[in-house]
């Protein structure tokens, strides 16, 4: 049997590791076939999931609330991060979130690494609608030109978040869209409510904040249509 061929290791930055909100992140990247991930998260969760190549980043003086000390403490490096990285020598940074960027950005730049960042909703929405009372908004405004240069590429998850991310002055050549969610072919669709009915009332769950893009109305539409036909029971966290 041949050897399969060492797999070419990658560093990710996060905010945190690992919410359970954020499990296929985790699913993700055990899925990978030809990079290894070493995941620098700023956070640890108190029941994250273990990960054999886990760098939690040294903790930082997180408590002044200026945008200044913000900026600084999202842009700071460790000699020690420093380090591991060169040894590492990953073939990219992915850096999850624009503001974690800034911080891996320095790490990018001294480590000689090439930075891909996935921009979020807020990083491109804060950037057209700063929030002047909110010190990590501020200190994004005051990092974002110079994460623009130092990164190669930009993924978004959508078409409204690359016009977006036009809008804020991010060149088309650094724009990828990387669509994330569900393989619908692997879940086809079922017409047998058998399994509904009868019985005890069952229970129908959605999980989203309250906003457009997440589709609680037509959950809410289907909920209601199958409601007049078997005796159901919504909850929305």
């Amino acid at each position: 049997m041949p050897e399969l061929p060492e797999r070419i290791p990658y560093a990710l930055f996060c905010d945190r590791w690992l919410p359970w909100h954020r499990i296929g992140l985790l699913e993700e990247m055990r899925s990978l076939t030809t990079f290894a991930p070493h995941c620098f998260p700023r956070m640890l969760d108190t029941e994250a999931p273990p990960w054999e190549s886990l760098h939690p980043l040294p903790k930082g003086r997180h408590g002044a609330t200026s945008p200044s000390s913000r900026y600084a403490a999202m842009a700071a490096v460790n000699p020690r991060v420093v380090s591991t990285l060169r040894d590492l020598s990953p073939a990219f940074i992915h850096a999850q979130g624009g503001r974690t960027g800034l911080n891996a950005g320095r790490y990018a730049d001294l480590s000689r690494s090439t930075l891909i960042v996935s921009l979020l909703g807020r990083d491109l929405t804060s950037w057209i609608r700063p929030d002047p009372y909110d010190p990590e908004s501020v200190a994004w405004q005051a990092g974002r030109e110079e994460l623009v240069h130092a990164a190669a590429w930009f993924l978004v998850g959508s078409g409204e978040m690359q016009e977006l991310a036009l809008e804020c002055g991010i060149p088309a050549s650094k724009i990828f869209r990387h669509r994330s969610g569900i393989d619908t072919g692997a879940y086809p669709f079922n017409r047998d409510y058998s399994r509904l009915a009868p019985g005890p009332r069952r229970q129908v769950v959605m999980k989203g904040r309250f906003l457009e893009e997440w589709g609680l109305r037509y959950g809410l539409k289907a909920y209601a249509q199958l409601s007049e036909i078997f005796d159901l029971r919504l909850s929305i966290l």
